[in-house]
């Protein structure tokens, strides 16, 4: 039976020889910068709380150094869990990568409509009738030839011919006919507008306020200390 407590220090060199992340590798993005050097990261927390012990221990029990860092190990990752949301906005101004971060208005109008057509055109039967007159004529063709022994034309023969009036007639018959159109037509428009009102660094200072944050990693260091360590 022990009758001591473990501090941050002895939990810092537990975790370091089993190759663990002393503040848990929760996975979200925040996080991720820690796990990816979490060696330097525990180093640092060591540093600023080696002393301190991990407050849900019982001195007088027969748990081990290597029980009491797992228990932290997962206190702290129920920490990062229940303040995820915090913690997540906080990184994006850690980051300051997220354009829309510091506008203090967004407007989004959606609108969306169709139309649709049927129509059916009917034309009814017709017949087409064409008369052609033609008047008499009469006329007369002569024909030349050129003789041998001149270079002039002389008369061969002529053909007289006469033709009475005649005339002409053509018709066309049509059936009635049914066309029909089917046309639909679909609009959908969606009009974003964001923006701020007011100064972005004032934005950007409402925002600091609002999640509580300064020093990203020392700040959640602090709250784990705050929260889950004794002096």
């Amino acid at each position: 039976m022990r009758y001591r407590w473990y501090d941050v220090k002895e939990m810092y060199e537990n975790s370091s020889v089993n190759a663990k992340p002393l503040l848990s590798s929760y996975d979200r993005a925040f996080w991720s910068e820690y796990i990816l050097n979490y060696q330097r990261y525990d180093k640092l927390f060591r540093n600023m709380y080696k002393s301190f012990r991990y407050y849900d221990q019982d001195p007088f029990d027969n748990t081990t150094i290597n029980d009491i860092t797992d228990e932290f190990i997962d206190a702290v990752y129920l920490h990062l869990l229940i303040n995820d949301k915090k913690y997540s906005e906080l990184f994006k101004l850690y980051q300051l990568n997220d354009p829309n971060m510091l506008n203090d208005f967004f407007v989004e109008e959606i609108t969306s409509g169709g139309k649709t057509t049927n129509g059916s055109y009917v034309g009814g039967s017709r017949t087409d009738t064409t008369e052609d007159v033609y008047g008499a004529k009469s006329g007369v063709q002569e024909n030349k030839i050129a003789a041998f022994n001149s270079t002039d034309y002389v008369k061969n023969n002529k053909t007289e011919y006469s033709d009475d009036t005649y005339t002409d007639t053509g018709q066309y018959v049509k059936g009635s006919q049914t066309d029909t159109e089917h046309r639909e037509e679909v609009a959908n428009n969606t009009t974003t507008t964001r923006g701020f009102k007011d100064n972005p660094s004032k934005n950007a200072r409402e925002f600091i306020k609002t999640w509580n944050s300064y020093e990203f990693y020392l700040y959640i260091f602090k709250q784990i200390a705050k929260e889950l360590l004794l002096v």
